[in-house]
């Protein structure tokens, strides 16, 4: 059976919103570093998922900027069945940015 995880994560690491199971977030994010971060799932996936990012910036809302760039980026540095890990940034610089995530796989 196919299963999904998905969320929004702010710079800080703390959940915009996201996929919700029994009343609670299934997933948890811990920030490891300037703009690195790690995504924790609450039930192991089978196999590993396929996982894809998106960064936002500059905010959820800020329908009026229009100064994007490329290279603002969000980046899967690895992923298991329990895990991922994703960077930030903008061209070769680390940065704490929004991103958003869906993690798709065998249940």
């Amino acid at each position: 059976m196919t299963r999904q995880i998905w969320g929004c994560v702010n710079a800080n690491g703390s959940i915009h919103s996201g996929s919700i199971v029994n009343g609670s977030y299934n997933f948890v994010v811990s920030k490891i570093d300037v703009g690195v971060y790690e995504i924790d799932y609450d039930t192991q996936f089978s196999s590993p998922p396929v996982v894809v990012l998106t960064q936002n910036y500059k905010n959820w809302n800020d329908f009026g900027f229009e100064n994007g760039w490329p290279a603002d980026n969000a980046v899967l540095i690895a992923g298991n069945e329990n895990k991922c890990k994703v960077l930030t940034g903008s061209g070769q610089n680390h940065l704490d940015r929004n991103f958003t995530f869906i993690a798709m796989g065998d249940g």
